[in-house]
């Protein structure tokens, strides 16, 4: 009896060493899934800041959700890009500023990228304009002042300068206003403290008008298109697990960590401005997340 035991013992850990063994092999060979190809616009994907912080999200939700693969997607302008976003043709992802009427269409991941810093503005001027700002002391000033605001139309900004009774000059592209304010038709061409640096690095006959900073809530967001909610869940689970380990914060202090000193806003002359434009859920996600808070009742 004891040697049929045995030998029934050791048939059966045979038979399941094999079974285990073949298991082990068909795993290893298996395919991995399919990485997953999210269409980023293109204008986004070459900011080096703004992919990094789409590259983050979509790596930290790698476990959860799988592999991706990011491409970028020319699309001519910001209106074109929102409108490609909405039928999913040629966009999966935009990043830009917070905009109640396309949040209502979109699906916006509540999370600011640059925690709010996009509403930080200062002007792009011609050097010999400064004088115009020597006597803004309120943003009442700053309205009634002969300071022509230029803003790319499709900017959620101008509804914040006309809610203010600022003077807007509108156009559909940036060259255009960089031509508007060359040839004096408009003095103040609206830039973040984000964007500014960079651009005049390009532009030796403008400069960085020093003595003001316009403040109201705006941030960059991402909107996914309406077309794929399981991408949206897959950014914000990723954005929300890089916060709760602190990489985004890390990531943030690698692109605009120094932007407040590099502008020296404590310098200047802050005007704040009323946003009465911006969602809820926008002002929210600044308040949450951003480097500033602004009172619900005010903005």
């Amino acid at each position: 009896m004891a040697v049929k035991s045995s030998g029934a013992v050791f048939s059966l850990f045979i038979v399941l060493s094999l079974s285990l063994s073949g298991w082990v092999a068909a795993t290893e060979s298996a395919p991995a899934a399919n990485p997953v190809t999210v269409r980023l616009w293109q204008d986004n994907y070459n900011n080096e800041a703004v992919r990094s912080f789409v590259e983050l999200a979509l790596t930290k939700a790698e476990q959860q959700y799988g592999p991706y693969t990011l491409q970028a997607s020319a699309v001519p302008n910001l209106d074109a890009a929102f409108v490609a976003l909405r039928a999913n043709d040629y966009l999966d992802l935009v990043v830009s500023g917070l905009a109640a009427h396309r949040e209502e269409v979109n699906l916006p991941v509540y999370i600011p990228l640059d925690r709010g810093l996009l509403g930080f503005r200062a002007c792009m001027i011609k050097p010999q304009n400064e004088k115009r700002f020597a006597l803004v002391e309120s943003v009442d000033d700053f309205a009634r002042s002969e300071i022509l605001t230029g803003l790319v139309s499709a900017w959620p900004d101008v509804a914040v300068m006309e809610a203010n009774s600022a003077p807007v000059v509108k156009r559909e592209e940036y060259e255009q206003l960089i031509g508007l304010l060359k040839n004096d038709k408009i003095s103040c061409f609206s830039r973040s403290l984000l964007e500014i640096k960079g651009e005049l690095l390009q532009r030796f006959d403008l400069i960085e008008e020093q003595r003001l900073a316009l403040i109201y809530p705006l941030a960059d967001i991402i909107y996914v298109s309406p077309a794929l909610p399981e991408l949206h869940a897959r950014i914000e689970y990723g954005l929300r697990e890089a916060i709760a380990d602190r990489s985004f914060y890390e990531l943030f202090n690698r692109y605009y960590g120094n932007v407040l000193q590099e502008h020296q806003l404590y310098f200047r002359k802050v005007l704040v401005l009323k946003n009465p434009a911006i969602s809820a859920a926008g002002l929210r996600a600044i308040n949450q997340f951003g480097v500033a808070s602004f009172k619900t009742s005010v903005y």
